[in-house]
């Protein structure tokens, strides 16, 4: 697309020890305008993401839901269906495909 980017800016190879975006994400937005982010994973775009598991589900799709408006305009995520943060508060088996539905329509089971 023509957008001049220094190779030694690309990739922020020299933050790339932190596990927490945050530093990494003020860091560009200090020198540069962002046009939008894009990422696989909710903390991709926002530390709050983290799971907590006394929060839990419910509590992460409320901050999701707070944040609704920035997805698809700020933020674009292309999930990794391999691996991912998203895989932590999975572990109840069968029950687990409750996570992908609406609560209206809940599986029952056992």
């Amino acid at each position: 697309m023509g957008i001049p980017v220094p190779p030694n800016q690309l990739l922020c190879a020299s933050q790339a020890t932190w596990t927490n975006k945050t530093k990494r994400r003020e860091s560009i937005e200090a020198r540069f305008s962002i046009l939008l982010y894009i990422g696989d994973n909710l903390r991709d775009f926002d530390e709050v993401f983290r799971y907590n598991e006394q929060a839990g589900n419910d509590g992460r799709k409320k901050l999701v839901d707070e944040r609704g408006e920035k997805f698809g305009r700020d933020w674009i995520i292309l999930p990794k269906p391999a691996y991912g943060e998203w895989l932590k508060p999975l572990s109840q088996g069968e029950a687990d495909a409750n996570q992908l539905l609406p609560s209206v329509a809940r599986l029952t089971v056992p």
